[in-house]
């Protein structure tokens, strides 16, 4: 039986999605297990509410848990202890830097193509492909919306993890980013190429 050139196109696509999806996927798996079990080495850093640098610890081994029945993190750092609530804290793993001379004022001048799209479709490949990972600008903001780092990668994924309250986990380039009660915005970085 012959295979016509269409059918084996859209096989090659669906294999190689596959192989390049699973990038995103064992990122946060990784990132997750080293959690729990060994630490994470990086930069742990805390911000108040207007973006001012309240505590940095830096080339540190890192495990961020909760206090059992409370909203407190329970932060391993270098086989001691910290209990942390209330403010932003994020935690960059080592080889993950914040983009020193990002233009800020170019995030209010995006403009987009105003094309037509089909919502459902377009919200499950992203779906998809936030599992596989893909180019995006990370935006880190203190809880009154003061940029405290911007970070950016070819594979980033996105997942919030079941036991960590008000935590989101990015992976960026299989390093980890652990955001704590910050507001943030994870673009596709095609869409910042959108000017004006």
């Amino acid at each position: 039986m012959k295979i016509s050139p269409l059918p084996r196109v859209l096989l090659f696509v669906l294999a190689t999605s596959l192989t390049l999806a699973s990038c995103g996927a064992i990122d946060q798996f990784t990132a997750k297990f080293k959690n729990s079990f060994l630490g994470n080495g990086g930069k742990l850093t805390v911000y108040d509410a207007w973006g001012n640098n309240t505590l940095t610890l830096n080339q540190v081994s890192v495990g961020i848990g909760v206090v059992p029945n409370t909203e407190v993190l329970d932060v391993q750092v270098d086989g001691r202890q910290m209990l942390h609530v209330g403010s932003t804290l994020v935690f960059a793993e080592q080889g993950l830097t914040a983009i020193e001379d990002f233009d800020f004022d170019y995030l209010k001048r995006v403009t987009g193509e105003n094309k037509p799209t089909y919502i459902p479709l377009d919200r499950n490949l992203n779906e998809f492909q936030n599992k596989l990972g893909k180019k995006r600008v990370v935006v880190v903001k203190s809880q009154m919306g003061i940029v405290v780092g911007i970070y950016e990668g070819n594979t980033v994924a996105v997942s919030i993890p079941d036991k960590l309250p008000k935590t989101t986990l990015v992976t960026i380039d299989g390093k980890a980013l652990y955001i704590h009660r910050a507001d943030y915005e994870v673009l596709d970085e095609a869409l910042l190429r959108q000017r004006q």
